[in-house]
């Protein structure tokens, strides 16, 4: 984070804090869905604390989802994995520039598609 003085509220992260954000990472070699899956927990985690996930009741919704998905890989259904992130991926598409930020939507958004498609 990059810090400029004379700024008292620049962000709401603090006096002058600036460009906290999340960036894209190099897929692995080896695709592993319950490992991806857990990236993806992350990422939603730093969208919430960085108000791109604007309340705690969407943010917990999506960890519901999040966590169907999670119970169905480890119980090798597959399927069952995708409609639960098919359902997370509804309610993205609902609250675009409403309870998500753009940034948030294009982050969960295309992260989710990714990982439906290797499934």
């Amino acid at each position: 984070m990059d810090f400029i003085p004379g700024y008292d509220d620049l962000t709401p992260y603090g006096p002058g804090v600036v460009g906290r954000t999340i960036g894209p990472v190099q897929p692995p070699a080896t695709f592993i869905p319950l490992v991806f899956l857990d990236y993806l927990v992350s990422l939603k985690r730093e969208a919430f604390s960085l108000g791109w996930i604007k309340n705690k009741g969407l943010e917990q919704s999506l960890d519901a989802k999040l966590e169907s998905a999670r119970a169905a890989l480890q119980r090798g259904q597959p399927k069952t994995a995708q409609n639960a992130l098919g359902a997370l991926l509804n309610e993205v598409e609902a609250q675009q520039g409403k309870g998500l930020t753009g940034e948030a939507y294009g982050l969960l958004n295309y992260n989710v598609q990714y990982l439906i498609e290797r499934l």
